[in-house]
């Protein structure tokens, strides 16, 4: 479809949209949100957007009441649907920063994983957090003001009008004979951003014209040039080296997935011919391999080929803590296929293999391959790791050890990148 028939507000709109990808409209009822939904439902009459819905955060307000009833009204004439939360603490003190917490909360909270949440928020309000922040006295990070996108909660958030000036949003609504609810506590002077909106940037543009639209840029242009930005070059970079070349908006989401989600949950994305793992703050790329084949234990030193990156050493020695030689022949590898338990001696109850690894320092990739050692149909050992006493003997006796292979001549196995870096 084209995007000749629609208005240029809703063309800057278009180019947040990603296909396949769930949108929900946070809607306060105020200029800003209310012309973010109507671009929303032009770009869905004219075919170019698919499903998106809305959100309404009710402070419990006099006003927040009838702004509820003003959006529930707006979406019932233009068939959106939209789901309405009230805020379910009492605020204080601090209104501003409280309520704006229980905000993000909530629309996290009330959002599926997968989809979306787009602010309203433009260029003025940029250069307000600007001034607010330099106020503040906080470092070039907190200076870069509001992202494009961001993630917080585990949840996606999208704000399409942050380079558009609030006069040229009011001017959209106008022309398309829309209202809107003005929310009585943004005169309020007792909040400081309200004081710069009201009189520090008006005052400003009295002796520079620009200065709402220089501010704003001056947050973007230190936004792109913030440390996660850094990150996610030095990230990108890093793919390239085994040769995985990805536009910079996908190594973003990919970085920023992977930056954001809790210290202690593990990830596995496949990516090109490799997965990605990450564990804590450490992510692993390693190449794709199928699981290896029951293998038979030899009683000499050898060195056998598990995958395409994992062997494993075997060392006959005289004297030394390893596998019996009378158990030998009666030893196979075997991978893991999940529920298996060990008892490491008659003094201990049976562990889950699970467990016993999730309890190792050793790389996440490694757990899911971690070959284990069969005495006929009974795990007696992890290689290089733990063993069943009762099969152990310090004579005469094979050790095992399990090796990584990071990278051959030609080609890059397994690399590794620091999120801290």
């Amino acid at each position: 479809m084209t995007t000749r028939m629609i208005s240029e507000l809703a063309k800057i709109v278009y180019k947040s949209v990603k296909p396949n990808t769930p949108i929900r409209v946070a809607l306060s009822g105020g200029s800003d949100s209310v012309a973010l939904l109507m671009a929303c439902h032009e770009l869905q009459s004219h075919g170019l957007m698919s499903y998106f819905d809305a959100i309404h955060i009710n402070h419990k307000t006099d006003h927040s009441n009838n702004a509820q009833s003003f959006c529930q009204a707006l979406c019932h004439k233009h068939t959106i649907d939209l789901t309405t939360v009230a805020i379910d603490k009492t605020v204080t003190s601090n209104h501003e920063a409280q309520w704006r917490e229980a905000r993000y909360r909530l629309l996290s909270e009330s959002t599926p994983m997968m989809t979306e949440i787009w602010l309203g928020h433009h260029q003025n309000d940029q250069a307000e957090t600007f001034i607010l922040q330099a106020l503040r006295g906080t470092g070039t990070n907190g200076l870069s003001g509001m992202k494009v996108k961001h993630i917080k909660n585990q949840r996606t958030f999208v704000r399409p009008f942050l380079d558009i000036a609030n006069t040229a949003i009011k001017q959209y609504l106008i022309s398309k004979h829309i209202e809107w609810v003005d929310d009585p506590s943004n005169k309020s002077r007792e909040f400081k951003r309200n004081f710069i909106r009201h009189d520090v940037l008006p005052l400003l543009e009295s002796k520079w014209p620009s200065a709402t639209v220089t501010l704003a840029r001056t947050a973007s242009n230190l936004n792109t040039e913030d440390p996660l930005s850094r990150s996610v070059d030095q990230f990108r970079q890093w793919l390239l080296k085994a040769n995985i070349n990805l536009d910079k908006s996908h190594c973003t989401d990919l970085f920023m997935q992977l930056h954001y989600s809790p210290i202690d949950r593990s990830i596995k994305i496949p990516l090109a011919d490799y997965f990605l793992y990450k564990h804590k703050r450490q992510i692993s790329l390693v190449k794709k391999t199928k699981p290896f084949k029951p293998i038979k234990l030899s009683s000499q030193s050898d060195t056998m080929i598990l995958n395409e990156w994992l062997t494993l050493e075997t060392q006959k020695q005289q004297i030394g803590y390893g596998i019996g030689d009378q158990y030998i022949n009666d030893i196979t590898i075997r991978p893991r296929i999940g529920g298996e338990t060990i008892q490491l001696s008659a003094r201990q109850p049976h562990k889950k293999v699970k467990h016993l690894l999730q309890n190792m320092e050793i790389p996440l990739y490694l757990k899911e391959y971690m070959p284990l050692i069969y005495l006929g149909e009974k795990v007696v050992g992890i290689p290089g790791f733990a063993l069943d006493d009762s099969i152990c003997s310090s004579m005469q006796s094979i050790q095992l050890k399990t090796v990584v292979l990071e990278q051959t001549y030609q080609r890059c196995l397994i690399k590794y990148f620091d999120l801290e870096k």
